[in-house]
């Protein structure tokens, strides 16, 4: 279970709060490296990978939201004691970041999601996981989630496509189930011209808790999360 998350860096006696960091389709624990050194000893940040990439690469990868959450909620588990956690998702990761948040058994002290329209719009939005090869490539492109090397390299476009197609399929797939809303703070981050999750449809993440909600726009297009500006609105929401 320990594959789950990129080793601890350790937690000092400044450390207050871990932060558990979930990747775009296509991302792994990697994407968050930086932000180690960018949020300082007081936060203990922990990304996820998922099968299927990075040091995972040769395990099966999940194609249903469920049988993922459950067995990352397994996984999590003994990592939520000890110190108040909070959760970060960018994207799909937001999505993954909001079921943890409802069935985890230890409340998270906020949600921050991110770069996703809210659960109540599953199922309403184009599904890029049954697009052939050419189409989804140029979608992910207009997204900004295809670097010009990946492009440039034939090989590793076909070793990538698969792992994002299944990604994409956990989102396209996702339908939350009727629940209570969380209690914890959620903020919700986008990016100001974000087609994919414009600031209006951020706005109704407000509706999955009872407690306080705050929306960020910032400056840039869905994958906005590579800017170092979103790491200072994580910290101020911490």
């Amino acid at each position: 279970m320990s594959g789950w998350l990129s080793p601890a860096a350790g937690v000092s006696s400044e450390t207050r709060l871990r932060l558990f960091c979930l990747p775009y389709a296509g991302g792994g624990a990697g994407v968050f490296r930086a932000w180690r050194d960018l949020l300082g000893p007081a936060v203990d940040v922990r990304g996820v990978c998922l099968p299927g990439r990075e040091s995972r690469f040769t395990e099966p990868r999940y194609r249903k939201m469920d049988e993922l959450v459950d067995d990352l909620v397994k996984a999590l588990d003994e990592h939520v004691t000890g110190l108040p956690y909070a959760l970060f998702g960018h994207s799909l990761g937001a999505l993954v970041a909001y079921e943890l948040a409802a069935r985890l058994a230890v409340p998270s002290v906020r949600l921050i999601v991110s770069g996703s329209r809210a659960p109540r719009f599953a199922g309403t939005e184009r599904r890029l996981s049954d697009l052939p090869d050419g189409a989804l490539v140029r979608a992910l492109t207009e997204l900004g989630g295809m670097p010009p090397g990946v492009l440039a390299e034939t090989e590793l476009l076909e070793t990538m496509l698969p792992m994002v197609r299944d990604d994409l399929a956990l989102a396209d797939d996702y339908r939350p189930a009727p629940r209570p809303p969380l209690s914890c703070p959620v903020t919700a981050l986008c990016g100001d011209a974000d087609g994919s999750a414009p600031p209006w449809s951020m706005t109704a993440w407000k509706e999955v808790t009872t407690g306080p909600f705050t929306l960020r726009v910032l400056p840039g297009e869905h994958f906005f999360v590579h800017d170092d500006r979103i790491v200072h609105e994580v910290r101020q929401s911490l």
